[in-house]
């Protein structure tokens, strides 16, 4: 393989694209001390895979970048490409038909080295190895260094043995060596593992083996029991459909119980509704006969009283019976007596004898008509005295009776007066109707604003939660565009933040035009196709690389070719120079650039360079400055993103922060609801129990008044009736001759 060309870009003094071609025969590099001579071949042995930074006179391996100088900026990456031809059937797979590779190393900041053969990523190794093959690479004597002869001739063997070796081109094979000896070592280490693997996995096999015996005797013990657990399963399922079957007819039983149970408890609750209607009518019959009860009470007691003057007046009549039955004994002991004289009055007209006979019969006669006549006057006296005893009996029981019904009526008038005076005094001391009537009617208004006031509360607790909801609602909504607003300006500060690095500051005194120019998006790579490293110059008059400017020409490009100024805002200074440039589309490059007149070029919008002697560049060769321009534009552009970005991350604030506290206001609001629930709840209650406290000593008041009604009324009447029977006790009691009796009675027993 032939070293043919080698490609440098941004390594150690080669800030610019530079490509060293390697010709037949012996290529030469002349220049004075640190033009970078010595650059090249340490460029080429960085390629080739170096690793060590001293070998590139370097305390890290990062310092083979371009570090930048007065004039020039620094830069992020280094890249250097070799290319090798006669490479067929000497390149690894899968290079091993090409003739031509490509080898190239990248190193960017940070970031380390990558490798790449023809465009392909590859290993450090493989390409070391690929370098090895060829006799050579980054440590190849052939490669003679500063200070390198000095070396080789105070080497030791084993130093110069590594010399010959390369030589004789078998240091590949050492290297392979290594690698089948690493490779050998470590099949050696597996093997022996294997061994020790094996010798454990045969213990394990043993243990699997007993365990296989005994999973084989389980897995028998596992039939059998689930073949006995099916047998039993099937008879509990048979049992089970057994009970399920009467489970089934008892609540077929329990259903129908439970239809008449709510069948009776329908008809029950119907009869304690009818209960509940007929309650009314029969409280209202049971306080009529309790009214009753309570007269007919008095009335008994009435009737009680006229019996125990009943039986006064006849122990009174049984006194003066006896007083009666004394008399006739008297009578009949004077009738006696009266015998007994006529007795002895015919003894004695039996003495006096005959002489005196007719005077005695006449003195007997006159005797006798004497006693016949005293007789009947006695009879008639007796009868007169029966009679007027009789009478005065009667008269002076009917007065006693009449007297002691006369008394009995005042003392009962005096009691029921009394009894009417209490009830007037309980009447009166009942409160008033009206009071309660209008207290039950505040109270009942009370209890109905607090009744309102309490719905009209739930309806705002309800109210409040559904805003809370609303407004939560809101506040989530109006937060999404907040966070997709913070996240796009984060993400346009962070990548401001990159461009800014990648982009460099203006240089102190010769600042280049790049800096000056503003380009159309999308025509940066056109614009760095077609200024390519003079973009780098500055317009400052003392500036060793500038634009002094000059005459724009007519125009010199082709027909379907739109000059590059169109699309480019640029110094006056670059106007000849933009003049001679025309953007076309990349396929007709190749056409129009034989119509190109001296000094113009053509270039296209992915970067294609056509020039008018025949110079092209394709799109993919490196280019630095479309990368500057892209970065330069993209950080004007969200240097703007980033200002509409924090107008719209302020409103999207400024909305979420009111959704926000619109969000606490109507969570406080919810809050203070909740918390004024248990005070109107209870003012709700207590208004309630207000309300029927009053309704109930209203209906205990009526109730109590309609009784003490009732009870006036009936004494009331027990009173009418009482002063009547007073009365008429009263006049009979006065119409009774006052002593005109016990002295008729004593002129009648004077006469007997």
């Amino acid at each position: 393989m032939n070293i043919t060309e080698l490609r440098l870009l941004g390594f150690k003094s080669f800030v610019d694209p530079a490509r060293a071609p390697i010709e037949n025969g012996l290529t030469g590099v002349v220049g004075p001390n640190g033009c970078g001579k010595s650059n090249l071949l340490e460029a080429v042995r960085w390629v080739m895979g170096a690793t060590s930074a001293k070998s590139m006179r370097a305390s890290d391996m990062e310092d083979v970048i371009f570090a930048g100088s007065a004039g020039r900026p620094s830069r992020e990456f280094a890249e250097v490409t070799v290319v090798l031809t006669q490479a067929r059937g000497r390149a690894p797979a899968p290079f091993q038909n090409e003739d031509v590779l490509e080898v190239t190393r990248r190193i960017r900041r940070g970031l380390g080295s990558i490798y790449r053969i023809n465009g392909k990523e590859m290993r450090a190794k493989d390409v070391q190895l690929l370098f090895a093959d060829a006799a050579t690479g980054a440590n190849s004597p052939a490669l003679v260094r500063q200070g390198q002869i000095s070396e080789l001739i105070a080497a030791k063997p084993q130093n110069r043995r590594r010399i010959l070796e390369d030589a004789a081109g078998i240091a590949g094979l050492y290297a392979r060596r290594h690698d089948a000896d690493l490779k050998l070592k470590a099949a050696e280490t597996n093997l022996t593992r294997l061994d020790e693997v094996l010798a454990e996995i045969e213990g394990q096999a043993a243990s699997l083996k007993k365990q296989a015996r005994q999973a084989e005797r389980y897995r028998g013990l596992a039939q059998t029991l689930r073949e006995t657990e099916a047998l039993l399963l099937h008879r509990r399922w048979g049992e089970a459909r057994e009970r399920e079957a009467q489970a089934q007819g008892f609540l077929r039983d329990a259903e129908r119980v439970a239809a008449q149970a709510a069948a009776d408890a329908s008809a029950a609750e119907r009869a304690a509704n009818e209960a509940r209607e007929a309650l009314g009518p029969l409280r209202e019959e049971e306080m009529v006969a309790a009214a009753v009860l309570r007269r007919f009470e008095g009335v008994r007691v009435g009737l009680e009283r006229d019996v125990a003057e009943a039986d006064a007046v006849i122990a009174r009549c049984d006194e003066d019976e006896r007083r009666a039955r004394d008399e006739a004994e008297r009578l009949e002991s004077l009738r006696a007596d009266a015998q007994a004289a006529l007795a002895r009055l015919g003894e004695e007209a039996a003495e006096l004898g005959s002489g005196d006979e007719a005077q005695a019969a006449a003195a007997l006669k006159a005797a006798e008509a004497a006693r016949d006549a005293a007789a009947a006057k006695r009879s008639d006296a007796e009868a007169k005295l029966e009679r007027l005893a009789s009478d005065v009996t009667a008269r002076k029981a009917r007065a006693q009776a009449l007297s002691d019904a006369a008394n009995t009526a005042r003392s009962r008038l005096e009691r029921l007066a009394e009894r009417r005076r209490l009830l007037d005094a309980q009447v009166k001391a009942l409160p008033a109707k009206d009071e309660l009537d209008r207290r039950f009617s505040a109270a009942k208004a009370n209890a109905t604003k607090a009744a309102e006031d309490a719905a009209k509360h739930r309806m705002a607790v309800g109210e409040a939660e559904a805003a809370l909801k609303h407004v939560e609602a809101a506040e989530e909504a109006a937060w999404a565009p907040y966070r997709a607003a913070e996240t796009a300006f984060n993400a346009l500060g962070a990548e401001m933040r990159g461009l800014e690095k990648l982009t460099p500051a203006e240089a102190g005194k010769f600042p280049p035009v790049l800096n000056a120019i503003e380009v159309e998006p999308g025509y940066e790579r056109a614009l760095a196709a077609a200024l390519g490293e003079d973009i780098e110059a500055s317009m400052s008059a003392d500036a060793p690389l500038r634009w002094a400017g000059a005459e724009a020409p007519s125009s010199a490009l082709p027909a379907g070719a739109a000059a590059l100024a169109t699309f480019v805002k640029a110094p006056e200074a670059l106007a000849a120079r933009l003049a001679l440039i025309g953007v076309v589309d990349a396929k007709d490059g190749a056409k129009l650039s034989k119509k190109l007149a001296p000094g113009a070029r053509l270039v296209s919008r992915e970067g294609d360079l056509w020039r008018w002697d025949g110079f092209v560049r394709r799109a993919d060769a490196p280019q630095p400055a479309a990368a500057r321009l892209e970065h330069k534009n993209r950080l004007a552009a969200a240097r703007a993103e980033l200002k509409s970005a924090e107008a719209k991350l302020v409103a999207a604030k400024a909305a979420a922060d009111k959704a926000q506290a619109e969000r606490q206001s109507a969570d406080a609001k919810l809050r203070a609801l909740r918390g004024d629930a248990p005070k109107l709840a209870a003012v709700e209650a207590q208004a309630l129990r207000e309300a029927e406290r009053i309704e109930a000593e209203l209906a205990r008041l009526s109730e109590r008044r309609a009784d003490l009604d009732t009870q006036a009324q009936t004494v009331s009447g027990e009173i009418s009736e009482a002063e009547a029977a007073a009365n008429v006790a009263v006049g009979a009691v006065s119409e009774a001759p006052a002593g005109g009796d016990d002295a008729a009675l004593g002129a009648a027993r004077g006469e007997v």
